[in-house]
Parts: C-alpha cells; structure tokens; sequence
C-alpha cells in the first residue's frame, strides 16, 4: 500500500468516536539498526513508545507520522506503544515488511491495519471498528477477527491457514484475498450487497465448497470479480477397490463435473479405474491424480477452476505405501552390498 493510500485510510477513520481508554499497541520485531513504521492517532492526543532497548521512552503526538529508531545493532526488540489520552486514540498502523515476529493491538478506534510481508506467527487484535486489515504473506496459522466486527477489507493471503470465519463481520463486506492458505473451511460475511472481489487459489476446497460460496457472493448488487484457481485436496493413501466418494460434485446447476484420471503423471487408462455418480474405485496400485473441473464455477480469464485430489493405491492386502517399501528395499541393497565387500575382503 503506498503511503499516500494509507495516510487516505487514516484520515476517513478520524471520523469515529469510541469510549474505551488505555489502547495499547505491542509487537516484537526483528531488526538491524536503523528502523522506522507509520502510525496515526487522533490529533493532538499524546502517546508513548518503548523500542524495546536501553532508550528511554519517548512521547509523540497524534496525527499521519513515521516514526524512525535507530538500535546500537540487530537482534529482537519488543516495541510498546501506550495511549496517554483519556480515551482511545489510535487511527491505524502501518508495520509491512518489518520482520515483526508477533503483533498484539488493542484500540476502539484502530480502522487501518498493514502487517503483510512479516514472519508473524501470532496476530492478536481486539479492535471492534476495524475496517481494513492486510496481514498477507507471513506464517499465521490461526486469524481470530471476532471482534472486528466492522471488517470490510481483508487480505490474509500467504499464510498457514485451515479455517476462516467471517460470520460476525455486521457490514457490508467488499474484498476478500485468501490465497495460498490450506483452508478448507470459510464463513463467509452474511452482508455482501457491494461485495467486489473474491481470491482463494491454492486452497484446499472441494467444488461444492466454492459453489456453495459463490452462490452466497452473487447476491452482490454487482458484477463480482472471482479468482477461484486451483485447489489441492490432501494426497490420500488408499487401497485397491476401496471408494473414493466425490458424489457431492458431481454435478452443479444441472451441469456435469469432468473427472479426469492420470496414472503416474500420465492419462489413466480406463481399465485401472472406475467412475460412477463421482464414485471412484481404483483397479490397479500407483499414483493417481484426480482432476475436477465444472463450468458451473465462474472462470478467471477464461481459465476455469480446477480441484485436484492426488492418491497413492496400494494392493488390499499390503498396508505399507510404496515409497515405505522403496525406502526397505533400498536398506536391503545397501546391506547386501556391504555383506558382498565383507565377503570379498576374506578371501
């Protein structure tokens, strides 16, 4: 976000009004030398900052700002940033590409949030107004906005997560980037009259997932922008003739889904499966990958959303995967080949 964009943020949320006291601001950056972050607060309201080093605490003002520090060398620093006002002061916070490790806020009046491109493994907020939020590309495994209930803007993109949930978001949402996560369940807003964008590739949702969302996203007043992709299931381990249900997706809007089968990076032949209803039974061992496409689901440039699930089948009787038993195998080479030395050095 560039700070002309961001300082615009801040200033369209001067305008609200909040009664909690004593908002605090708390992350944990690792750094070298010389840094610096944006910040804002409401105008003329003081607040203090602990970098987290043997500086004393230095006091600032409200208003747009970036504030600089320079440390005597890198490592880890734990940086507080406390409100001196009576009542709730902070506007926004810009802390992207800082190499903060974890970031904790606690603001009635905090709209703006950027702290994409980090290595947060935790993100804590309690900030009931939050309006936009970009935490992209860093390593959280859990994002709890439950209590920003006035989220309208959020980018979670690149993260570790499995779940998602929006459902007490209370106003109309606009844009969600959920990319490059390993979700395979999202709550979506109840309100998205105006809803604009939705970006979820390189999940790990089924086809009637996404259908059951994009139904729920249509009820915009306008056109809505999807970027669905592709979807990577978690590779299975199955045996021969065991069932491999993908009944559920079938078939979307009285279109039919196309199920393609590879066997081993290659087109399967038909005798080595069976597909029925979305039934799957596989004939033969190997490797398999399965590929479900369905007009149903809205394309992205003309490219259409894809579900692939991947499964190693083993023979009914043999519990042990084939790289296990590659893995033996190469053992037993390894020691037969150390016997045969031993043998010729005897004679």
């Amino acid at each position: 976000m560039s700070r002309q964009l961001f300082f615009t943020a801040v200033f369209l949320a001067a305008g609200f009004v909040a009664t909690a006291k004593n908002d605090s601001i708390q992350f944990t950056w690792n750094v070298s030398y010389g840094v610096s972050f944006d910040i804002s607060a409401v105008q003329g309201e003081q607040f203090t900052i602990h970098w987290g080093d043997w500086e004393e605490t230095f006091t600032s003002t409200g208003t747009a700002q970036q504030l600089t520090h320079m440390y005597n060398g890198s490592g880890e620093f734990t940086v507080k940033i406390t409100s001196l006002a009576e009542e709730d002061c902070f506007l926004s916070i810009g802390v992207g590409n800082k190499g903060l490790i974890d970031l904790d806020i606690k603001s009635e009046k905090m709209q703006v949030i950027v702290c994409s491109n980090n290595q947060l493994v935790n993100l804590n907020l309690n900030c009931p107004i939050l309006r936009y939020l970009d935490c992209s590309n860093n390593q959280l495994t859990n994002l709890n906005v439950e209590t920003s209930t006035q989220l309208t803007n959020l980018n979670c993109s690149n993260n570790l997560l499995t779940t998602l949930d929006l459902s007490n978001v209370v106003l109309i949402f606009s844009n969600l980037y959920c990319s490059d996560n390993q979700l395979t369940v999202l709550k979506p807003p109840p309100y998205c009259m105006f809803f604009f964008c939705f970006e979820c590739n390189n999940n790990r949702f089924l086809l009637s997932d996404l259908y059951v969302l994009c139904e729920h996203f249509n009820m915009a007043w306008r056109e809505v922008r999807y970027y669905l992709g592709i979807q990577r299931l978690t590779a299975q381990t199955v045996k021969v003739n065991d069932t491999i249900d993908f009944s559920a997706q079938r078939q979307f809007d009285n279109i039919a889904t196309v199920f393609i089968v590879e066997k081993n990076d290659t087109l399967a032949d038909s005798s080595t499966y069976n597909i029925s209803n979305g039934i799957i039974t596989f004939k033969d061992t190997g490797y398999y990958t399965v590929t479900m496409t369905n007009l149903a689901l809205p394309p992205y440039v003309g490219t259409y959303t894809k579900v692939i699930a991947e499964f190693e089948v083993l023979p009914q009787d043999d519990t042990t995967s084939i790289k296990e038993q590659l893995r033996v195998a190469s053992c037993e080479l390894r020691v037969t080949s150390y016997e045969l030395r031993v043998a010729n050095r005897k004679y």
